[in-house]
């Protein structure tokens, strides 16, 4: 499958990279992952001081204002336009709820022809962008097969089980683990392999419905 990929805030796509090297190591070739980076840039996410390089920029995708949410829903169709089309969706943090938003948004657009993605992969993900101002009811989610990934210390964000609201419960998959706001990887081997595990039923549920 062919995965668009966004990073977290205050990183950078090549940082996204390496977060996630081991999980796409363990699922193997038969991928491809094109990684978008934020337009926006800003001060480096905590706690990524070991993933830094030195010409590192640190980069989002939204600031707080409408105009720049738009911009990046803007920046995201452009993107999509000119370089998918996308089987699923990987996103980590900010990354994962702008990702999110523009699902929704397709939806509240009459959800005409196939879905922007297949299957979503959400790590610690934000709540979409529009959940100030909705709730999550029963024409109003995200109705593909999804991963939901979040540790149970993240205590500086507690992304994640509100993003997995907004998602069809009879298509989610959650994994929980022990770290905080983080990707799991070798430091954890069995929340690396259930959360695997867990984007492979997923890949397989999105494969069997086409």
């Amino acid at each position: 499958m062919r995965f668009l990929c966004l990073h977290g805030m205050g990183t950078n796509a090549r940082i996204f990279e390496h977060q996630t090297a081991a999980i796409r190591q363990s699922l193997g070739s038969g991928h491809t992952y094109e990684w978008l980076e934020g337009a926006v840039k800003t001060q480096m996410a905590p706690g990524i001081q070991d993933l830094v390089s030195l010409d590192d920029e640190f980069l989002t995708y939204v600031n707080d204002t409408p105009e720049s949410q738009r911009q990046a829903m803007t920046d995201l169709e452009h993107f999509i336009a000119g370089e998918g089309p996308f089987d699923g969706l990987m996103g980590f943090s900010l990354g994962a709820g702008c990702g999110a938003t523009y699902l929704l948004d397709h939806l509240q657009q009459g959800g005409k022809g196939r879905p922007p993605f297949r299957c979503a992969v959400f790590f610690s993900g934000a709540p979409p962008l529009q959940a100030k101002s909705a709730s999550p009811g029963p024409r109003l989610l995200i109705d593909i097969p999804t991963v939901h990934v979040w540790g149970l210390n993240d205590l500086a964000y507690g992304y994640g089980p509100a993003l997995s609201r907004w998602c069809n419960a009879e298509q989610r998959e959650v994994v929980l683990h022990e770290g905080g706001h983080e990707i799991p990887g070798p430091r954890d081997p069995l929340a690396l392999a259930r959360t695997v595990q867990a984007i492979k039923r997923t890949l397989a549920k999105a494969a069997a419905a086409i």
